[in-house]
C-alpha cells in the first residue's frame, strides 16, 4: 500500500482538504489515513479510513484543468481488502451470463 507524501502530485495537504468528513461522526479524514489503490493517468481510486469510528470510503479523485474532484462510497472493505480487490482481474460479461445461468438452476444450492 501506498501512503500520501509531500512528493506525490497530489500532495498530502491538498488531499487532506478535498476529503469529505465522515458521513458516520463527521470527523474530517487525514491525509496520512489515505491508502492509494490505483492510478491511471490524472486519476487516483483511494481507500480513507476514519481516525474516530474507523468507517471506510474509497473515493475516486480527478485532477483536472479546473482544479481536483472527487466522488466517494462508503465501504466495509478493509485497506488491504480494497487493495487486493483493485487489483483482480475485472468481472467479465462471461461471468455474469454464467452466474445467471447457475442462478436459474433449480438446484443451485445443492451446486455450491
Amino acid at each position: 500500500m501506498r501512503h500520501y507524501s509531500a512528493h506525490n502530485p497530489y500532495s498530502r495537504s491538498g488531499i487532506a482538504q478535498l476529503l469529505p468528513s465522515c458521513q458516520f461522526c463527521q470527523t474530517p479524514f487525514q491525509a496520512r489515513q489515505v491508502v492509494l489503490l490505483r492510478e491511471v493517468e490524472q486519476a487516483q481510486l483511494m481507500h480513507a479510513q476514519c481516525v474516530k469510528c474507523r468507517s471506510s470510503m474509497v473515493l475516486l479523485v480527478l485532477l483536472h484543468e479546473l482544479g481536483m474532484g472527487s466522488v466517494g462510497l462508503v465501504t466495509d472493505l478493509s485497506g488491504p481488502d480494497a487493495q487486493r480487490l483493485s487489483a483482480a482481474e475485472p468481472v467479465s460479461t462471461d461471468d455474469v451470463l454464467t452466474l445467471h445461468q447457475l442462478l436459474q438452476d433449480s438446484d443451485f444450492l445443492g451446486t455450491i
